[in-house]
């Protein structure tokens, strides 16, 4: 009797750890599937948001650094995110920039022109006259060649002075003012149930002293702008903040004028 009521006790008792090891297993199963579902979409993201920063720094480059015509290859760049399933990349490419998805765009991402500034511009800067091809197409219509333009030169840079100026603590020189500083800021939307809300409170106890104040700006913008972005689900939608920077060497002469729009 006792040796039949033993194997039955161990069989039990088996089956209540099991279930046991279960309900500890499980959870972070689910976690670890959802983790792996979030960073496919947001790698895809990332990858879309370097390739933007670098078409933008280079358009900016052969345009006098115009920031118009970087946000419109922000727009170019950024349509892949924006593609619906039931539309090939043909029919998007011809159709997409309607109002509405360029307004999504707008809000979705933000630029910041790290250099030169506006002070590197004031101690660099040259009344120069430019020929037709020292000006980029920005759709100014008022820039025309051979007419005398306020602008940091680029050319003969390896034969021009090396000597530096104190501009906000940083030593720069003319080779200094002539690279393009960008940095591109791109609000993910979280897909995944119960971690987005997770990454997002992490995200928000983050203090700004590691990522900036800006960033933290742009996340409520970009929430509170949900209802621009997504008509049928007001203000409930989660984002995390990807940035992309990229550096290039001005092939045109930077322009003031555009340094401050």
């Amino acid at each position: 009797m006792k040796a039949s009521i033993r194997p039955a006790l161990s069989r039990h008792f088996q089956h209540g750890v099991s279930m046991v090891e279960t309900l500890f297993v499980l959870p972070v199963l689910l976690v670890f599937i959802l983790g792996i579902i979030e960073f496919s979409y947001a790698y895809r993201a990332k990858s879309t948001l370097n390739h933007a920063a670098m078409a933008v720094a280079r358009t900016g480059s052969i345009t006098n650094a115009c920031k118009p015509a970087m946000d419109r290859q922000i727009i170019l760049s950024m349509v892949p995110l924006f593609m619906d399933a039931d539309r090939s990349p043909l029919q998007l490419s011809v159709n997409a920039l309607t109002p509405d998805l360029v307004n999504r765009i707008n809000i979705a991402t933000q630029l910041d022109i790290i250099s030169p500034t506006l002070k590197i511009f004031d101690a660099f800067k040259q009344d120069l006259m430019l020929s037709a091809g020292q000006i980029g197409d920005c759709g100014d219509k008022s820039l025309k060649p051979m007419k005398l333009n306020t602008v940091i030169p680029n050319d003969n840079l390896r034969f021009r002075t090396s000597a530096t100026k104190v501009i906000d603590g940083r030593h720069v020189s003319i080779q200094d003012a002539n690279l393009l500083k960008i940095k591109l800021r791109y609000c993910h939307e979280l897909v995944t149930p119960v971690l987005d809300r997770a990454i997002e409170l992490a995200q928000r106890l983050i203090p700004d002293s590691f990522f900036g104040a800006e960033r933290r700006v742009f996340l409520t913008a970009c929430t509170n702008g949900g209802g621009t972005m997504n008509p049928a689900a007001p203000f409930q939608r989660r984002f995390v903040v990807l940035t992309a920077d990229a550096i290039v060497h001005m092939q045109t002469p930077v322009m003031g004028r555009f340094l401050d729009q």
